[in-house]
């Protein structure tokens, strides 16, 4: 072998027995780390801060608008119809006093005719009997002032003698012929079918020329100076409003409420007031139906601005009902309330505390709180699956 082969091996061999002795010395000479205890960090959280306020508990429900007065129109007397108002449409607006509907009035005028001739006759005979009674009576005077009457005592005006029973009876048949002649009258004045209040049309069922008779129904009219809207309400929440009432003399107002509605495509608003409630309570919903009645639901009275939308029957509506006024109280989201009535508040310097609370209202999106908690109070709304009191938490930044 020659010398340059040899070199080619033992080089690379005596390169790596340095870089073996190299890396040893170095693992001889390195010092071991130095171990540390860092504390457990807390679980992050987000929180909300407590601000008590003054609010006005607002009871949400939701209704129907419905006419507060409606009656239907029911012909007395039959016959023709021969004359129409031109409001007498479903939708029109009628005047109270208006004449809807006129049947044919010729019958009853003649009713009448005959009634007023029967009441002159019934007279005649009255005055009749009364001066033949009169005639009577003189003659019995004659008589008995030239002695030939033996007894001397005068009859009773009572007496068949004086006619009184003729008298009686002519009389009694005037009342009648004369009660026959109002019967008619009023049988003529019921051919005038007049709207009894203000309202608008809701059906009809009635043209010209048409025959009607008693106990049909031709029309329906609902009043239109204010309508009812019936909102079911939870028994809890009844005590949070005022309901509409007389008693010794005082009246008390019933509780505002905001009415909202969509219409012609814009969100639309009105005012009521709670006027009564329904007389029981459902036993499986527990919901008892208030009742509010809105006025001048279609602005004919010009309470209103013009540009306020009609409040029409049948239209479904929210309403905001403004109920009791709490002061000094904290309003938390609904999921901020744990079990057992209580809150997880967040208590420096990272801990969470457990803390019972007094609600006095919860709905679906808030709770109201009136005691255990402080102006200030950081309250966690983070979701945590286990908790318990004095917990280490820490609050992430940027909560609100």
């Amino acid at each position: 072998m020659s010398k340059k082969s040899l070199l080619k091996i033992v080089l690379p061999l005596l390169v790596l027995g340095i870089g073996v002795l190299i890396f040893g010395a170095l693992v001889r000479l390195r010092k071991e780390p130095v171990r540390t205890e860092r504390p457990a960090p807390g679980l992050l959280v987000r929180t909300q801060p407590v601000r008590l306020t003054d609010v006005q508990v607002e009871v949400s429900v939701f209704g129907t608008v419905a006419p507060k007065v409606q009656v239907d129109l029911i012909p007395e007397v039959a016959g023709r119809v021969v004359e129409l108002s031109p409001s007498m449409v479903q939708g029109g607006f009628v005047a109270e006093g208006e004449t809807l509907v006129r049947i044919d009035p010729r019958d009853y005028e003649l009713a009448v005719a005959r009634a007023q001739a029967d009441v002159a006759r019934a007279e005649f005979e009255l005055l009749r009997e009364e001066k033949e009674g009169e005639i009577a009576r003189q003659e019995w005077e004659l008589v008995n002032r030239a002695g030939m009457n033996p007894t001397g005592d005068p009859p009773t005006d009572d007496s068949l003698l004086f006619r009184g029973p003729q008298s009686k009876l002519a009389e009694a048949n005037r009342d009648a012929a004369e009660a026959r002649l109002r019967e008619a009258r009023l049988a003529l004045e019921r051919t005038f079918i007049r709207a009894p209040f203000s309202g608008r049309v809701r059906t009809e069922s009635v043209d010209e020329g048409q025959y009607v008779s008693p106990g049909k129904v031709i029309a329906t009219i609902y009043g239109t100076d204010s309508v009812e809207i019936m909102f079911p309400v939870p028994d809890a929440d009844l005590g949070w409003f005022a309901v509409s009432e007389q008693a010794t003399g005082k009246t008390r107002k019933g509780s505002r409420v905001l009415v909202r509605a969509t219409y012609g495509g814009q969100m639309h608003e009105w005012t009521g007031q709670v006027i009564r409630t329904g007389g029981a309570i459902d036993p499986g919903s527990r919901l008892v139906n208030v009742m509010v009645e809105v006025p001048d639901p279609y602005n004919l009275g010009k309470s209103h601005p013009k540009a306020r939308a009609p409040l029409t029957v049948g239209m479904f509506v929210e309403g905001r009902i403004q109920g009791t006024a709490l002061k000094n109280v904290a309003v938390l989201p609904r999921y901020a309330l744990r079990e057992e009535g209580t809150v997880w508040v967040f208590r420096q310097p990272g801990v969470l505390q457990i803390r019972p609370v007094e609600v006095a209202r919860a709905t679906e999106d808030e709770v109201i709180v009136t005691g255990g908690l402080e102006d200030g109070d950081e309250i966690i709304i983070s979701r945590i699956d286990a908790v318990t009191d004095g917990m280490k938490v820490r609050e992430a930044q940027g909560t609100p």
